[in-house]
């Protein structure tokens, strides 16, 4: 077969190809025209509250085809649907509470289905806004928890208040001098009630009852040592009246010259009988300011000592035998300031005692040097380890320091002097020409039953640990 023959075939063979596919299509539209759709109704179907609805339609049973009409003029694409309700509930009860960030529920019952709703509440989220932390600072806090975002950041003052938390600056519970030199600061009692009348009124607040050893009828026992032993035989009594603080000091037995003693002897052993107190009397004192001297100045700190001898109290009760304390599992010697009986008394009874929270605040706790050098001899065997402290004695070298006001030597020094409260005389301190003997932290180099202290006269001399005739004279530092 010639070429020319075979693409005359080929051309043959499409005309009939094309020709047989336009007389199948010429014959399925005639087909589709003659087709009659049979339609049926869909009868409408309302949505409830959690199902949806649909409306009314039309469908062919034939070809399945959707009609909005009943001519089938108007075909649809999908059925035309009835979105659900949803529940209507006038009344929700809160069952859960939410808070910052748990969510809570409530619930409530349709008032068309009768079904019970429940739903959940979004947590709330922190709402923090600036609260004062202190006298110093304020923090981002949450008002509903106790979330806190960031750190504690200083007040923003403008004259007295925050202008973000409103905070008030707090008024100073101290009274500095004009020239700097002293300053008021806390209160304990200190100067004894001589007014007949007051006398009367104030036993007459306490219904004129005294203690026993058996009894305290409401006074408070000082537990001080008499033989070696804590005995019952000095008490206190606290009253408020017409506005002003009075203590009531009762002893039915004289405190003796040392804890390990029998009671003293008016006739030459007892120093409350020599400052004009003597037993089973009820004795009152006025709660007054402090007044501390000022010894230096750091920053925005000042260090002060009390200004007067305002109590009495033992260094350790050892008796002339005793060169050890016992702490679990070793000993120590006995003028181990860090052990001693005065430094917890300092740093509890009298903190406690003579400052408020406020007054408390402005109190440096402060890391007190006991390191030898600050004892009478550089090589002193007998100091302890630094202490972290509120209130503290001076050292020996403190009260040795020109640049606190002392003169640089032991001898008699009017600076190192200091008078005794009525209060302390009646807690037997040796009292003479109005001055007193006050303790110092620092343990005398010779042996371990002395510490050093401070005559009446400004001397520095050494004392036995269990002396009951030796002042104290705190000393702090104060934050302004």
């Amino acid at each position: 077969m010639t070429k020319a023959k075979k693409l005359q075939l080929i051309k043959i063979v499409c005309i009939v190809a094309l020709a047989a596919v336009a007389l199948l299509a010429l014959g399925l539209s005639a087909c589709e025209r003659v087709h009659k759709h049979a339609l049926t109704q869909v009868a409408k179907q309302d949505a409830t509250c959690t199902e949806k609805g649909y409306e009314a339609y039309w469908k062919c049973d034939e070809c399945g085809k959707m009609f909005s009409d009943s001519e089938g003029k108007s075909e649809l694409n999908s059925v035309p649907e009835i979105a659900a309700k949803g529940h209507s509930v006038p009344d929700m009860t809160e069952t859960k509470q939410a808070n910052c960030t748990d969510e809570g529920e409530k619930s409530g019952k349709c008032e068309v289905c009768q079904q019970t709703v429940t739903e959940v509440i979004p947590a709330l989220g922190h709402n923090t806004v600036w609260t004062s932390v202190d006298e110093q600072t304020h923090i981002k806090k949450c008002t509903r928890c106790d979330y806190t975002e960031g750190v504690a950041e200083p007040h923003n003052f403008e004259g007295d208040e925050c202008t973000d938390c409103g905070a008030k600056k707090a008024s100073k519970p101290y009274t500095l001098s004009e020239d700097g030199s002293t300053l008021t600061f806390g209160n304990y009692p200190q100067s004894k009630v001589e007014d007949a009348a007051l006398q009367s009124m104030l036993n007459a607040a306490i219904q004129n009852k005294t203690p026993t050893a058996e009894e305290f009828n409401g006074w408070t026992d000082y537990e001080y040592y008499v033989n070696g032993q804590i005995t019952s035989y000095t008490w206190y009594i606290d009253v408020n009246y017409q506005g002003a603080k009075y203590r009531g000091v009762y002893f039915t037995l004289y405190r003796p010259f040392h804890t390990w003693d029998m009671e003293g002897d008016p006739d030459g052993w007892s120093r409350q009988y020599d400052n004009g107190y003597e037993t089973s009397n009820v004795y009152w004192f006025k709660w007054e300011p402090i007044t501390w001297r000022v010894l230096t100045t750091d920053d925005n700190k000042l260090l002060v000592m009390s200004d007067w001898i305002i109590d009495c109290q033992q260094y350790y009760h050892n008796s002339e035998e005793d060169r050890f304390i016992e702490v679990e599992p070793y000993f120590i010697w006995a003028n181990n300031y860090k052990e001693s009986e005065i430094r917890a008394w300092l740093n509890e009874d009298f903190y406690n005692t003579a400052f408020d929270e406020l007054s408390k605040g402005f109190i440096s706790q402060t890391e007190v040097d006991n390191s030898a050098n600050t004892t009478d001899r550089s090589d002193n065997r007998y100091v302890c380890e630094n202490t972290n402290d509120y209130m503290f004695l001076l050292s020996y070298k403190d009260v040795k320091d020109v640049a606190y006001g002392f003169e640089n030597n032991s001898a008699s020094c009017s600076a190192r002097q200091r008078k005794t409260t009525d209060y302390a005389q009646c807690q037997g301190v040796l009292t003479e020409d109005g001055c007193g003997p006050w303790w110092l932290r620092s343990p005398y180099n010779q042996t371990p039953m002395a510490t050093s202290c401070v005559y009446g006269d400004g001397m520095i001399y050494a004392a036995n640990l269990d002396n009951y005739d030796i002042g104290v004279v705190p000393a702090l530092w104060l934050t302004l």
